[in-house]
C-alpha cells in the first residue's frame, strides 16, 4: 500500500531578479531627482543666490570632481564589504545632502555638500554600489540584468523628474530637495532591507546556473597595470563624453535652425526616450553576442552618427538623429558596465569600476572643452562632429583589442562566450 504522495521541492524565484528590482528602482528614484532634475532647480536657486548660469554650472563641476575622488574609494568597499550596509549608509548621505541643500544659505556649505557628501549618496546608493551586487547575483545573464537595472537611469527622467517638477512649481525649490529628503529616503530604505550579498543555500542551484562564482579580489596594481583596463576605460570613456557632448549640442542646434523652445526641448525627450528603447532592446540579445563585438559595433555606429550630423536640415532629421543617439547610449552604458565584470571578474568589478570613473571624468572635461573650442573657433559644429567621428573610431578599434588581451585578473566565464 502506498503512502501519502510527498510533494517535491519547489523551486522558488531567483532571488537575483529582486536584486535587479532594487537596482532599477533606486536608478529611477536617485538620478530622477538628482541629476536628470538639475535643470529644474537652476533658475529659482539662481534667482534667489543671485548667480549666473556660468557660477551655478559649477555645482555639476564639484559633483564630477566629487564622483571622481569618491568612486576608487566606494568601488573598493564595494567588493570587501556587506552591500546593504554601504547601500544604507549612503542613502542616508543623499538624503542629508538633500536635506542640507534645502535649508542652506551658504554657498560653501553647498559646495561642500555637492562635492563630498552629494557623490556619496549618488555613486553608493545608486549605480556602482547596485551595478557591483547585480554582478555578483548574475553570470550567464549578467547582460540582460544589467540592462534592465540601467533602464532605471532613463525612466527616472520620464517618471520622477516632472513630479520634482511640479513640486518646485507648487511649492518652491526648498521644499521640493525637503521632500525628496524625506520621501526618496524612506523608500530607498525599504529597498535596502530586500539587498543580500549572497545566494541563500536554498539557491544554491541558481547560483550555478546564473550566479558569479567566489574569486580572488585583484588589487589596484594589477587592475590598472592590466591593458585591458586601459583600452576599456578610454574607449567607454571617449564614448560617453561624446553621446553625453553631442545631445547637448542637437539642443544648441535646433534652436539655431529655427526651432522653438518645444521643438527644442522634444529633442531631449527624443534622447531619453531612445535611451530606454536602447536598454530594454539590449535585455533581449545582451548575452547572445560577444560583448566586445557588441561594444565595437555600438562605438562604429556613434562614429557613422556624428559623421552624419552635419548634414541634418530639419526638425524630422534632428529628431532621428536624437533618437539613434539615445539608443547608442542606452547600449552602451550597461554594456560597458558587463564588459568590466566579465574581463575582471564579479569579485574585483567595484574596485576596476571605480577606477574607471575618474579615468572617464578627465575625458569627458577635455572632450567638452574641445568641442566649445573648436566651435567658437569655427563657427561651425561641422568640424567638431567630423572630429568625434573619428575619435569614435579609434574608439571603435581599442574596444575591439581588448579581446587579444592576456586576462591578468581572475576574470568570469559566462556560460555563453560574451566577452
Amino acid at each position: 500500500m502506498n503512502g501519502p504522495a510527498v510533494p517535491g521541492p519547489t523551486r522558488l524565484p531567483y532571488y537575483g531578479w529582486i536584486i535587479v528590482g532594487v537596482a532599477t528602482l533606486s536608478y529611477v528614484l536617485v538620478f530622477g531627482t538628482s541629476m536628470a532634475a538639475f535643470g529644474l532647480f537652476v533658475h529659482p536657486v539662481s534667482a534667489e543666490f543671485r548667480l549666473n548660469r556660468a557660477q551655478i554650472s559649477t555645482a555639476l563641476i564639484f559633483i564630477s570632481i566629487g564622483n571622481a575622488a569618491v568612486a576608487p574609494v566606494l568601488g573598493w568597499a564595494a567588493d570587501r564589504f556587506p552591500a546593504r550596509r554601504i547601500y544604507l549608509s549612503c542613502v542616508v548621505l543623499f538624503g542629508l545632502s538633500m536635506a542640507i541643500l534645502s535649508a542652506s544659505a551658504s554657498l560653501l556649505i553647498d559646495a561642500v555638500v555637492l562635492g563630498v557628501m552629494m557623490p556619496f549618496g549618488l555613486l553608493g546608493a545608486g549605480s556602482l554600489t547596485l551595478s557591483v551586487l547585480v554582478a555578483r547575483w548574475f553570470e550567464a545573464q549578467r547582460g540582460r540584468a544589467m540592462a534592465i537595472a540601467g533602464a532605471g537611469l532613463y525612466l527616472g527622467n520620464i517618471l520622477v523628474t516632472p513630479l520634482v517638477g511640479l513640486v518646485i512649481q507648487a511649492a518652491g525649490w526648498r521644499l521640493a530637495l525637503l521632500l525628496i529628503a524625506a520621501g526618496v529616503t524612506a523608500l530607498l530604505g525599504l529597498f535596502g532591507l530586500l539587498i543580500r550579498d549572497a545566494a541563500s543555500p536554498g539557491h544554491a542551484a541558481a547560483v550555478h546556473a546564473h550566479g558569479s562564482p567566489a574569486a580572488g579580489h585583484a588589487s589596484i596594481r594589477q587592475i590598472v597595470s592590466a591593458p585591458q583596463f586601459w583600452l576599456i576605460g578610454i574607449s567607454a570613456g571617449l564614448g560617453f563624453a561624446i553621446i553625453q557632448t553631442v545631445s547637448v549640442s542637437l539642443v544648441t542646434l535646433g534652436v539655431e535652425t529655427g526651432l522653438s523652445i518645444v521643438q527644442a526641448a522634444s529633442i531631449t525627450s527624443m534622447i531619453g526616450g531612445g535611451s530606454l528603447a536602447g536598454a530594454l532592446l539590449l535585455a533581449i540579445f545582451a548575452d547572445r553576442i560577444r560583448r566586445v563585438h557588441l561594444l565595437t559595433g555600438v562605438l562604429a555606429a556613434a562614429a557613422l552618427l556624428n559623421a552624419a550630423l552635419h548634414f541634418l536640415a530639419d526638425y524630422q532629421a534632428i529628431m532621428a538623429a536624437a533618437a539613434t543617439l539615445g539608443i547608442v547610449s542606452g547600449i552602451l552604458t550597461p554594456t560597458v558596465f558587463t564588459f568590466v565584470a566579465d574581463r575582471f571578474g564579479a569579485a574585483s568589478f567595484g574596485t576596476a569600476r571605480g577606477l574607471t570613473i575618474p579615468l572617464t571624468a578627465v575625458i569627458q572635461a577635455g572632450v567638452v572643452s574641445f568641442g566649445s573650442t573648436v566651435f567658437d573657433r569655427s563657427g561651425s559644429y561641422t568640424a567638431m562632429f567630423d572630429a568625434f567621428a573619428v575619435a569614435l573610431v579609434l574608439a571603435a578599434v581599442m574596444m575591439f583589442a581588448v579581446q587579444f588581451c592576456r586576462t591578468t585578473v581572475a576574470a568570469d566565464r559566462p556560460a555563453w562566450p560574451a566577452s
